[in-house]
């Protein structure tokens, strides 16, 4: 049990050797949830994209690829992951169309209004303000832009509890609408994968 709560410590806030080790597990573990939430992006084309919680950066090497246009910013609390989502995203770096920092949700380190879309995959029930995490991805949204957010939790208990972390148990959808409204956010469409538990909600500031 100590050994499983330890890793999951490092799924949200991967540190050191063994938090690479996880932000690399966590890359190939949500791709499958990650690429479901992603197909719902279709009709946009965005020119800035900020990614929040991108943890090892999988996500980032896709939304570039699936708008090559775009420029993108990532963002992760953890130090471990933006080296393991630079070393993913090298080229892009290199090439100057994606800048990846280490940094708080609730305090993010991008200026007003700068993306097109904010993208945020399993990374909201692991904050920890998420009401103030969610105010701050509506500033750096522009008017109409889109807010993208999907998780590996529906907040409903199916006799896997102790695999799915910590924090997300309590975030069912009704909750995250809910906060979303409480931030600004309109135009709320949720897609609610009951069988296998997964939330994929889109929204606009």
């Amino acid at each position: 049990m100590r050994v499983l709560k330890s890793w999951y410590r490092q799924r949200e806030k991967p540190e050191g050797v063994l938090g690479k080790m996880a932000a690399g597990a966590m890359n190939r573990s949500n791709a499958k949830m990650s690429d479901w939430g992603m197909d719902h992006l279709s009709g946009v084309s965005p020119r800035v994209i900020a990614d929040l919680g991108c943890g090892g950066g999988r996500n980032i090497k896709n939304l570039l690829e699936k708008f090559p246009n775009a420029k993108l910013l990532g963002l992760d609390c953890s130090g471990a992951a933006v080296e393991v989502a630079n070393s993913v995203n090298r080229a892009a770096v290199s090439e100057k169309r994606c800048r990846i920092l280490q940094g708080d949700v609730r305090n993010i380190p991008f200026r007003d209004e700068i993306a097109d879309l904010v993208t945020a995959f399993d990374a909201v029930s692991c904050w920890e303000e998420p009401e103030t995490g969610l105010k701050e991805a509506r500033r750096i949204l522009r008017n109409g832009g889109i807010f993208l957010i999907v998780s590996s939790s529906d907040g409903i208990p199916d006799g896997d509890r102790l695999l799915t972390g910590g924090g997300t148990a309590e975030m069912t959808k009704e909750k995250l609408c809910s906060l979303l409204k409480e931030a600004g956010f309109s135009d709320i469409n949720v897609d609610h994968d009951s069988r296998r538990h997964l939330l994929c909600i889109i929204c606009r500031r």
